[in-house]
This record gives C-alpha cells, structure tokens and sequence, in this order.
C-alpha cells in the first residue's frame, strides 16, 4: 500500500500543478498546447522523460525483455539516448523555430503551409490518430495493471484503466467472427449427432451379443446337464459290461467338449458386457 500511495500522492500533486497552471494561465490555445511558448530547459527535459516513460517503456519493455533477453534493453537505450535525441536536435530544433515564427502549434499546420495544400494537413491528421490512439490505450491499460499491482489488488483494474482492443483493420471482423461461431457450432451439432449414432449403434450392437450368448450360454448348460445323465447311465452300464470301454471314453469326451464350449461362451460374454460398459463410458470391474 505504500508504493500506492506515493502513486496517488504524484497524481495529487500533478493535478495541484495543473490547476495552479490554469489560474495563472491565458485563454489562449497556443498557452494551453505550448506552455505560452515559455518552457525552460531543465522543465522541457522533465516533460521529455516523463513523455518517454511511458506503459510501452516501462511494463512493454520490461516483458519484452523477459521474453526476448537483455538485448531489449540496448534497443530501448538507443532510442532513448541517441534517436531521440539526435532526432529533436538536428529535427526539432528547426521546426520549433518555424512554428514560432508563424505561429504554428502542430505538425499538421507546419506542413499544410509548407506545401500550401490542405489535404496533406487532413492525411497526416488521419494517421497521427492511427498512431497515437493505441498508444494512449496503452497507457490507460498501463494505469490499471500498475495501480492493481502496487495495491495488491486494492485498487481493481477498472479504476485505473480499461481493458480496450482497437485496431483499425478490424472494421467488420464482428460480423466475421458471428459467422465462424455459427459454423464451429453447427460443426460440434454435427459432431455430437454422429457421436450419438455411433454410440447407439454400438451399445445396440453389443447388447444384441450379450442376449445371444445369455441364450446360448442356457444351451450350454441343458447340453451339459444331458451329457452328464448320458456319461451316468454310460458308466452303469460299462459296469453290467453291455458296451465297450470305448464307447464310454465317446461319452466323456462328449461331456468335456461340452463343458469346455460352456466355457468360452463365458468367457465370450465377460467380454461382451466389458465392451458394453466401455461404450457407455463406465469402468469395468
């Protein structure tokens, strides 16, 4: 909480600031853009860094360094201390002398007089918005993430920022993204439909091999019934010695085949209810 509020301190003291400046200020456009012309050096360069740290240099750089490695941090050093600087020296110099002596407050004035055409004036209006629209968003989002943070949570997201998505190539994408939604749902109906069929047809058709072998298993079990009577009455009479022992080990062998289909068709039907229970998704036991 304490880094929160020296936060809201700074913000305190920056709008104390500005409404001193207002007070003291004129009614005139070229004072409330241009500070009336009057900057001095040591407060021009404050107002440099403080426009330079911004949410893209300080939270952008920082994951970008996180993800990319330390060699962001030279690339950022360079802009900081060698483009822009050499940028506002050699560039803005001279056109801060030109504004001056004609009265010119923006970029889009200095070059509708230079070309004296007004629709060089309009084009880069349009993308002076293009750029700097997200760049503010940037900052507001910046706002909330750092507020949230230094507060632990204290201060939520939607106080110091918004979360906005903007981007002008996107015109028409809502209707776009509609459309993909409606296909990708209509794809999943499909899907689950199918899913369904297959689904019934299988457990039909595994219900349909457990009836059958339940059926044939109760066969089974008359056939060995019989074949046990037949191997009784086999053995008393190979005792009274009207047949052969052959004729008896018929009889046996009879009643082992017998048991042993019995068996499988056990065995059959431990695997018929397996994948049956499979199918419906359920452990088997």
């Amino acid at each position: 909480m304490i880094a929160a509020a020296v936060v809201f301190l700074y913000l305190a003291l920056v709008l104390y600031i500005g409404i001193f400046a207002f007070r003291r200020g004129t009614a005139k456009a070229e004072d409330f853009f241009l500070a009336n012309r009057s900057l001095g050096t040591f407060v021009f360069l404050l107002s440099l860094f403080g426009s330079n740290m911004t949410s893209f240099a300080i939270l952008g750089s920082s994951g970008l360094a996180f993800r990319s490695g330390i060699m962001v941090y030279g690339l950022m050093a360079s802009i900081s201390g060698i483009v822009i600087p050499l940028s506002i020296f050699f560039i803005g110099t001279r056109i801060w002398a030109i504004g001056k002596k004609f009265g010119h407050m923006t970029q889009v004035q200095i070059f509708r007089d230079r070309w004296e055409m007004g629709h060089i004036g309009t084009a880069i209006f349009v993308l002076q918005a293009l750029m700097l629209v997200p760049y503010i968003i940037i900052g507001v989002m910046g706002g909330g993430e750092t507020l949230e943070g230094v507060s632990n949570g204290a201060v939520p997201y939607w106080i110091g920022g918004l979360q906005l998505q903007w981007n002008p190539f996107d015109w028409g994408r809502a209707a776009h993204d509609r459309e993909s939604l409606v296909l990708e749902r209509d794809v999943v109906i499909a899907e689950a439909q199918a899913f369904a069929d297959a689904l019934r047809r299988a457990t039909t058709r595994d219900l349909a091999t457990i009836d059958r072998l339940e059926r044939v298993l109760a066969a089974d079990d008359e056939i060995v019934v019989l074949r046990e009577q037949i191997v009784r009455e086999t053995m008393a009479r190979f005792r009274e010695s009207t047949i052969t022992a052959s004729e008896l080990v018929d009889r046996e062998t009879d009643l082992l085949s017998a048991r042993i289909a019995r068996g499988l068709h056990r065995v059959e039907l431990a695997q018929a209810r397996a994948s049956y229970l499979t199918t419906l998704g359920l452990q088997v036991n």
